[in-house]
């Protein structure tokens, strides 16, 4: 299944960083060039992306790590909306749940775990990653890519 996803990530998308960075830098870790990486200094440490437009593909995220300075555990936070343009249930990020990224300098897939009150006429608005550990024993974290696949 994982071969035939696709990134679905909206144009458009608003990126923030903890932690002080340039357009650029936000721009680039969500444009899949895995040029330019963002390190976090110390923890925690997190990544909020803001949707253009709502998103009722996204299934799974890849991220792309320094061996060495990856976040090896991380919150995933998430904010949806009806289909009838409503937040559901309640606004704001709610956990999701949590991911566990192994220290490897590969892209990592994970499945976007959904709210047990999402179901399937809801749309993602926004996602943030809240890295909680790291491999690195000063806690830094290396990312050169951020992905939502579907």
């Amino acid at each position: 299944m994982q071969q035939s996803l696709r990134n679905v990530l909206p144009p458009r998308t608003k990126v923030s960083l903890s932690g002080a960075s340039s357009s650029s830098l936000r721009k680039s870790l969500i444009d899949s060039q895995n040029e330019t990486p963002w390190t976090a200094p110390s923890l925690p440490a997190s990544i909020h992306l803001r949707f253009s437009e709502p998103t009722d593909s996204a299934t799974h995220i890849a991220l792309t790590f320094q061996g060495g300075f990856v976040g090896t555990k991380a919150s995933l936070y998430l904010a949806s909306r009806g289909q009838d343009g409503r937040q559901a249930d309640q606004p704001g990020l709610e956990l999701g749940g949590k991911i566990y990224p192994e220290d490897k300098n590969k892209r990592q897939i994970f499945q976007i775990p959904y709210l047990s009150t999402t179901n399937n006429t809801t749309s993602l608005t926004e996602l943030k990653i809240e890295f909680e550990t790291s491999s690195d024993q000063y806690g830094r974290i290396t990312l050169y890519s951020v992905e939502l696949l579907g």
